[in-house]
């Protein structure tokens, strides 16, 4: 299984409306490392860097409150990934922000 998700998940990825970059490697059978930059402004080498855990095919970012960092969730759909997360509001309602990448 984690072959299967290592060649659906693993490499960089781009959102071209935003110059947003994604590349993700697979640490072990549990964790991948996430180094997220904007081409735009900045190179891989300068981007955040985040862990997230596997849950069956998705892979998983738990909220992060000390880092303001908000749950999210990638999976991949029709060979995209779709980068989704939870907005930290005041609302009670959970709003989800979506942003989709193809690969580079």
């Amino acid at each position: 299984m984690i072959t299967q998700l290592q060649k659906q998940y693993g490499g960089t990825w781009i959102d071209r409306k935003t110059t947003r970059c994604l590349q993700i490697t697979f640490d072990n059978d549990q964790f991948v490392t996430i180094i997220d930059w904007t081409r735009k402004y900045q190179s891989r080498e300068h981007g955040d860097v985040y862990k997230a855990y596997i849950k069956k095919d998705t892979l998983v970012m738990p909220e992060d409150k000390d880092h303001h960092a908000p749950y999210s969730e990638i999976t991949i759909e029709n060979n995209k990934l779709i980068y989704r997360t939870k907005s930290t509001g005041i609302q009670k309602i959970s709003i989800w922000d979506k942003q989709v990448f193809s690969r580079k």
